[in-house]
């Protein structure tokens, strides 16, 4: 029973993600605002909001869940960080490889959902660095892993699903040539290994931080070269 009712609370995060993403600009419409007229700030803070509600909700749903696994967490960090972290190298290897891949094959330096990400860093580098490295990993986590594993009991179909759509997600509205699909790959691969590791340690906290290092450094080094004059755009 218990599965079930998870199961269903995994598909509605899933919708509601969903819904969000594609629907947030409506109230917009309903109230006749031109968005293009709003400041770019904003709209980070009214997309910032949604992303947080969101959470929210999906810890609403599974409350008795991350409740034990931030316990086992906080008890057991040290065993997880020595057993995980070394992931955390595949996925940096995975991606400096593929996209490296990809720029010999284009001649593209970067995904379309990268030069978004780095044109806003640029004009907003502090809601960048929020939204990047701490809403993005907990949201992102909680949909695309702890929501996917109660939605698919079978562990590399759970994988594949989870990595895969985290992959297109990134990928969705930057699409403009056969090229641009290549790069479900190096995002996609995260996706993966992030799911395993939840699969294998059944504990959302491992992939939350992991995620947040992840996007913590990169973020944190773009910002660096700005601050250094270097342009990343």
């Amino acid at each position: 029973m218990k599965k079930d009712k998870n199961k269903i609370y995994g598909i509605l995060a899933f919708i509601m993600f969903m819904l969000v993403f594609f629907f947030s600009g409506v109230p917009f419409k309903v109230l006749k605002i031109d968005i293009n007229t709003v400041p770019k700030e904003l709209l980070h803070i009214y997309s910032g909001l949604l992303n947080v509600l969101m959470i929210v909700v999906v810890i609403m749903f599974f409350k008795d869940y991350l409740l034990k696994s931030l316990k086992d967490f906080n008890k057991n960090k040290n065993i997880y960080f020595k057993k995980y972290f070394k992931y955390w190298f595949l996925i940096l290897i995975s991606n400096v490889v593929f996209n490296a891949i990809i720029l010999m094959i284009s001649g593209s330096s970067m995904s379309g959902n990268e030069e978004e990400v780095r044109q806003i860093l640029t004009t907003n580098p502090i809601y960048m660095w929020i939204s990047a490295c701490l809403i993005a990993p907990f949201l992102e986590e909680f949909i695309f892993r702890l929501s996917f594993k109660n939605i698919f009991n079978n562990k590399w179909l759970f994988i594949l699903l989870s990595g895969l759509t985290f992959g297109a997600f990134h990928l969705i509205g930057n699409v403009n040539t056969y090229i641009d699909i290549l790069y479900i790959i190096p995002y996609s691969i995260p996706g993966m290994i992030f799911a395993y590791i939840l699969y294998d340690s059944n504990n959302i906290f491992n992939t939350v931080f992991l995620h947040m290092f992840h996007n913590g450094i990169l973020t944190s080094l773009e910002i660096l070269l700005l601050l250094l004059g270097v342009s990343i755009v």
